[in-house]
């Protein structure tokens, strides 16, 4: 049986898994789980940068996605013929299909300045930034379309956070793209107004006192995640040390948190970074992302933002969230950026323009959603997934007849409060393959069971998570959807469930929430897979009888005792997402125990 941990977080956050051999050998061969946890229709992106062209097609291809250069530029390090860059970092997990877009490298420059200006190829010619500032410098290369990377020593003649040398030398034009190095004085880092970032900088870098220099800075290539306190300024500008940073997220409540963030400006050469989540922060202006080219994820919830132009010239981004923002008006070019998830109130997906030019596969999650906005949604000619929160505004059943019009629709999940949705027009949508619900009844026998009724018709169904608070469901309600695979149990408070034994094609089962009854597990004999999150699972008895279950999983289970689980023999594969010394050390001696 492979044992293996995690460090995990909250959305996008990276896994750590340490993987314990219970033959007596240790091993971190990354590539026997590689594939692990990869949704169905999904894949991860090979590694093809530095290969040649015949190896990189056939690695997309083994990965079932197709191969498609777009481009050929000069480099000094990759050899002509070979991938210089990929579209998708390596290890990302995108859907599979999907196009895998490269650069190839055209080798070291040969032209003349004259010859490639007539080939249509941008130079840039390189400044004197020698003794000037770091930050603005840094600006105006960016801007100028090249790469900069920053480097530091120690001159002692030469003002902190003043650059001292430049690999380029003054004159030569470089190719838009190519990458110049700045050498920096090193300086101290002033913490100003800025206690809690400095809390979670000393964190990462381990150093509980004494001076943080700017060198020590670019060591931070993870995640910074803080959550301020209501009523409080905090400066960000230390951030701007932090060059590759992956991951920001800074955190309140909603609106009323009173929480401002002063020099965000100084955020707009932090060009690594991958995923920005700011809620319930009192902040207006991102035009500091403007430069960020690799940026996949940003969300803004609960944010005072009006103005969202600036992610038009972020060629990455992939996932927008501008929910409970005072954002009214929509950029047209929104249609172009090929977008896959936007979260918004329903007002704000009404104004999107010409939905039916959006030509690439998105999911929407919609707040507030009132059944306004079901015209344009069936516009969308590529419309995967819906999520749609609404709650107590709907007292009346909404209408999903306009659901069956979206041939695309593969996921649908509702959060509806104590309304009774109609869900009978579902059962006619062929594409659609996993159906989520969210409600409270109270004990309404009658709405629970037409619930179950309802979803029982979805014959196509592979994947369900139900999660009705309040209740009695009974599972053999389900019992005609054959094709039914995996179940999720979620925010089931104070509900009984009964009829698992019938559900006999589930192989996978997801708990999440932490009353359930592992008793139930009794009758889910043919699961073989099998997650826990935020559940007190500490009795182990009932999973013995699942004789079929090959794969344990527990994300946020402090009460998880390993010792306990030497007994379940038929594991081949254990994730805990827990990193602390005491679950290693209980690992180790599960493993001596077998």
């Amino acid at each position: 049986m492979a044992v293996k941990a995690g460090a995990g977080g909250i959305l996008g956050a990276m896994l750590l898994f340490l993987v314990l051999l219970f033959n007596g050998e240790m091993t971190a061969n990354m590539e026997s789980f590689s594939q692990f946890g990869i949704p169905e229709g999904s894949t991860r992106v090979p590694n093809i940068v530095n290969c040649d062209l015949e190896t990189a097609r056939a690695k997309t291809e083994n990965a079932n996605l197709q191969f498609l250069i777009m481009d050929k530029q000069f480099s000094t390090q990759i050899p002509e013929n070979k991938i210089l860059s990929q579209e998708v970092e390596a290890g990302s997990v995108i859907e599979a299909g999907q196009s895998l877009q490269v650069v190839v490298s055209a080798g070291i420059n040969t032209l003349t300045a004259e010859e490639l200006e007539e080939e249509g190829i941008e130079l840039v010619e390189i400044p004197d930034v020698q003794y000037q500032d770091r930050d603005s410098t840094m600006t105006m290369l960016l801007e100028a379309g090249l790469n900069v990377e920053v480097e530091y020593e120690t001159t002692g003649i030469v003002e902190g956070g003043k650059i001292t040398r430049q690999s380029v030398p003054v004159g030569e034009r470089l190719v838009k793209g190519d990458t110049i190095t700045i050498t920096v004085e090193d300086f101290v880092v002033d913490w100003t107004d800025a206690s809690i970032f400095e809390q979670e900088v000393r964190k990462s870098l381990r150093k509980e006192s004494g001076e943080i220099y700017a060198s020590e800075m670019l060591k931070i290539d993870d995640r910074i995640s803080v959550q301020p306190e209501i009523n409080t300024d905090y400066s960000v500008k230390p951030l701007s040390n932090c060059f590759n940073l992956q991951e920001l997220q800074i955190t309140g409540l909603d609106h009323g948190s009173n929480i401002h963030l002063i020099h965000t400006e100084s955020l707009e050469n932090l060009v690594q970074l991958k995923s920005i989540t700011i809620l319930g922060i009192n902040i207006e202006d991102i035009s500091w992302i403007h430069l960020m080219n690799k940026l996949a994820f940003l969300s803004l919830l609960y944010t005072d933002v009006r103005d969202i132009d600036p992610v038009i010239n972020l060629p990455s981004l992939k996932n927008l969230g501008i929910a409970y923002t005072y954002v009214e008006n929509l950029p047209i070019e929104l249609v172009n950026l090929g977008l896959e998830y936007l979260s918004a109130s329903e007002k704000q997906i009404m104004d999107i323009k010409n939905p039916s030019e959006w030509k690439s596969p998105i999911s929407f999650f919609i707040y507030d959603f009132k059944g306004e906005s079901t015209k344009i949604l069936q516009q969308f000619p590529l419309l995967k997934s819906l999520r749609l929160y609404f709650y107590d505004q709907v007292k009346a059943n909404v209408n999903f007849d306009f659901c069956t019009n979206i041939k695309s629709l593969e996921s649908l999940y509702l959060s509806c409060g104590e309304s009774v949705p109609d869900l009978s027009p579902l059962s006619e949508i062929k594409s659609l393959k996993t159906f989520g619900i969210e409600c409270y009844f109270h004990n309404n026998r009658w709405a629970e069971s037409k619930i179950l009724k309802d979803i029982n018709k979805m014959e196509y169904l592979e994947s369900l998570d139900i999660g009705i608070s309040g209740g009695k469901v009974d599972f053999s309600n389900l019992n005609e959807i054959d094709k039914l695979d995996k179940l999720t149990i979620s925010s089931s408070n104070d509900t009984v469930f009964t009829g698992l034994e019938s559900l006999e094609g589930i192989k996978k089962l997801e708990i999440h929430y932490d009353k359930f009854d592992q008793r139930y597990l009794l009758y889910a004999k043919d699961v073989e897979e099998l997650t826990f999150s935020y559940v007190n699972a500490s009795e182990f008895n009932p999973l013995k009888d699942l004789t079929h279950l090959k794969v344990l999983r527990f994300q946020n289970c402090p009460n998880v005792s390993l010792e306990g689980l030497a007994q379940l023999t038929q594991l081949e594969e254990l994730y805990i997402n827990d990193f602390s010394q005491n679950k290693i050390d209980e690992l180790k001696v599960l493993q001596m125990s077998r």
